[in-house]
């Protein structure tokens, strides 16, 4: 995915992908890394620009992802328009949706258990967290997530 990207933008990034040993053989539902790296390349863009991964357990029961850059910031009302589910229906031309559509994934199959954050201030890049339960196998797969 982000070799495609690469030819898609005109402008030179790096990313770094730092998952720890114990996180390779975790479960988490499909499609939730690459809307966060996308919003990341898109939306963070700067020349030479920097995306980190990360992907930790965070105790026993948890998986912490995160994907940060070094754009350009949001301000806090920008932060709180892409956090309101309800405001954000077709106002934003595009802005968000995958942000939208992660949220909405985390939210179905793990309710309350989960946590979506983004922290962020202009000028210095943002930060957006995924705190998930860590699953197991057999209830991962009656629930359908099987992407590591």
């Amino acid at each position: 995915y982000v070799t495609l990207q690469e030819m898609r933008y005109n402008f030179r990034f790096e990313v770094i992908v730092d998952a720890n040993r114990q996180t390779h053989e975790m479960l988490v539902p499909r499609f939730i890394l690459q809307p966060l790296v996308e919003n990341a390349i898109y939306h963070g863009r700067v020349d030479d620009g920097k995306i980190l991964v990360e992907v930790m357990p965070e105790g026993d029961a948890h998986l912490l992802i995160s994907v940060s850059d070094n754009g350009e910031g949001m301000t806090e009302e920008e932060i709180r328009g892409l956090l309101d589910f309800e405001a954000d229906s077709g106002k934003r031309n595009g802005f968000g949706i995958g942000l939208q559509y992660v949220r909405r994934m985390v939210h179905h199959y793990f309710g309350d258990g989960a946590r979506f954050t983004i922290r962020s201030s202009p000028g210095h890049g943002t930060t957006i967290s995924l705190l998930l339960p860590v699953l197991r196998e057999g209830l991962a797969h009656d629930q359908g997530i099987g992407g590591r």
